[in-house]
């Protein structure tokens, strides 16, 4: 199913659990609206990205910006409200499964090929529940959403269910990966985990959005709501290296773009990404790629037999 226009807050729809109620098939909604507010309702597990403009979420105190650099996953129940700000055109973009498609999903990934040919289907469903947060675009689901888009600009979508079981493989993969960083935390229960991982997916997007600035460790414990000591071992626990080294990373890679894009001196570079002087820059360059900036672009631009590692 495709729905190519948000219908409007004021229509006569039941808003909590739309799905459940009338049994809606897997559907797919891309459509472009400005200035529009959809009230809090519970809603069926889905994946709420953009292509063009910015769509906003709230869950609970959370606020979840949704722009063209990442997508958002809501579990089926979750109560939520959403917003196109006035002005402002958003093409928006979601996926909606049907209520216990994941389950089945994962039931036929996980089981036995002897026990399903015998079982094609769960006896009893157990509920899965992803991890709701902003994800960057990864190369499994993100180009999967651009392609499904593409198809249906050009009137080729063919609503095959065989779509929508591959975005529920590459978000089980994503979840068993979070898993996996989940395990390192040292907390006893699952919810303690799950919610030391929430803060720390706080205080990683606070680092990407403010890694230009000067930011503190304070300032960034203090996106996490932890202190500064614990949220230091939590943070080298859960990625394998300090909030400082992740910064650095950050500033680098944007400084990379910055000297093989553009003609920004590498002074100005160096203060653009961050940096607080053009030693430090350079110390911190050399020591990731073992060359300097300079050479570095003339490397990018051909001009020298400079190999970066």
């Amino acid at each position: 199913m495709i729905v190519r226009d948000l219908p409007s807050p004021a229509a006569p729809i039941n808003w909590d659990a739309p799905c459940p109620v009338h049994r809606w098939p897997n559907m797919v909604v891309n459509a472009r609206a400005s200035g529009v507010y959809f009230p809090e309702h519970e809603g069926t597990l889905s994946v709420k990205c953009v292509f063009r403009g910015r769509e906003h979420y709230r869950v609970g105190t959370q606020h979840f910006p949704v722009d063209t650099t990442s997508y958002l996953v809501l579990n089926a129940g979750q109560r939520y409200e959403s917003w196109i700000e006035h002005g402002e055109v958003a093409e928006s973009f979601c996926v909606f499964f049907r209520p216990l498609f994941a389950e089945t999903v994962l039931y036929g990934l996980v089981t036995p090929a002897d026990v399903l040919a015998d079982n094609p289907e769960p006896h009893r469903h157990s509920a899965i529940q992803f991890v709701e947060r902003l994800y960057p675009h990864d190369s499994a689901l993100s180009p999967l959403l651009a392609e499904v888009r593409r198809s249906i600009q050009h009137n080729s979508f063919d609503n095959s269910e065989e779509l929508f079981h591959r975005c529920l493989e590459h978000m089980l993969a994503v979840q068993r990966d979070i898993g996996q960083l989940l395990a390192n935390l040292p907390a006893v229960r699952l919810s303690t985990r799950l919610e030391l991982h929430r803060r720390l997916s706080c205080a990683r997007e606070y680092m990407d959005a403010c890694f230009a600035t000067r930011i503190t460790l304070a300032d960034i414990a203090g996106a996490a709501c932890l202190s500064t000591h614990h949220f230091l071992r939590l943070f080298r626990q859960m990625y394998g290296l300090t909030p400082n080294r992740y910064l650095a990373k950050k500033r680098l890679n944007k400084a990379c773009e910055l000297l093989t894009e553009t003609d920004i001196p590498v002074t100005s570079v160096c203060f653009a990404v961050g940096f607080e002087s053009p030693s430090t820059f350079s110390r911190f360059f050399r020591a990731a790629f073992g060359v300097s900036p300079e050479r570095f672009r003339a490397a990018a631009r051909g001009m020298s037999s400079v190999c970066t590692s």
